[in-house]
């Protein structure tokens, strides 16, 4: 079962829209692939740390690292798409998938 916990990022701007998301597994290639299906997928997985960033537009932008356990995501708009309606992005498409 896929759990998460979260962290609000502060920064210069009053209303920040950037939280870290820590997961109870690591970050997998395949969790990278199965996310980059929704979205436009930057991955090089060559770095000596695999970066990945996946947009999706007028959504979110989420960046993190193969091999750990969290990522950072950014909400384009929170009015339309918010922090719990993400969680559910996330959860509703990798409990579709065994990790």
């Amino acid at each position: 079962m896929l759990r998460y916990s979260f962290s609000h990022i502060e920064d210069c701007f009053e209303n920040s829209n950037i939280y870290d998301v820590a997961l109870n597994m690591e970050i997998t290639e395949d969790f990278v692939l199965t996310l980059g299906k929704f979205g436009s997928l930057q991955y090089f997985p060559n770095f000596p740390k695999p970066f990945f960033k996946l947009r999706l537009e007028n959504l979110f932008e989420l960046k993190g690292i193969v091999g750990s356990y969290k990522f950072r995501v950014r909400l384009i708009n929170p009015s339309i798409f918010t922090l719990d309606d993400f969680l559910n992005f996330i959860n509703d498409k990798l409990t579709q998938r065994v990790y």
